[in-house]
């Protein structure tokens, strides 16, 4: 994988466990919906946007199977898409799945797309 992920000796990370999701629903994994729309064609379509069920069901699978319940540092990060999906979902992981981590960081790395509402857009129903 790279990055933080490679096997290089002396690597601050390289006996950390890694969660990775590849980003593919379009919702910075933060989707739970479908939504219909007329493509071009005339031809009724269904978006499916449930990154955030996929990330959740996902999660809490790991944590029923790995051993990585009481870790001692936790960082979330993610890159371009996914680094909006880091800002938005750490402190669903921190409360939710690693909660007694001592150390808890965020580290994002997203494309910058300005825009004076993302509150209300991140916190649509």
């Amino acid at each position: 994988m790279g990055g933080l992920a490679s096997e290089v000796e002396g690597s601050p990370f390289e006996n950390w466990s890694i969660i990775l999701f590849p980003y593919a629903t379009g919702d910075f994994h933060a989707g739970a919906g479908e939504f219909r729309y007329t493509d071009h064609d005339g031809k009724e379509k269904i978006l499916y946007h449930n990154g955030y069920v996929n990330y959740s069901q996902t999660m809490q699978k790991i944590t029923e199977l790995a051993d990585m319940k009481e870790p001692e540092a936790v960082v979330v990060t993610g890159y371009s898409a996914g680094g909006f999906a880091a800002a938005l979902l750490s402190d669903d992981i921190f409360t939710n799945y690693f909660p007694d981590a001592e150390s808890k960081n965020v580290l994002v790395d997203a494309s910058l797309l300005l825009h004076d509402d993302w509150k209300s857009i991140a916190t649509a129903a």
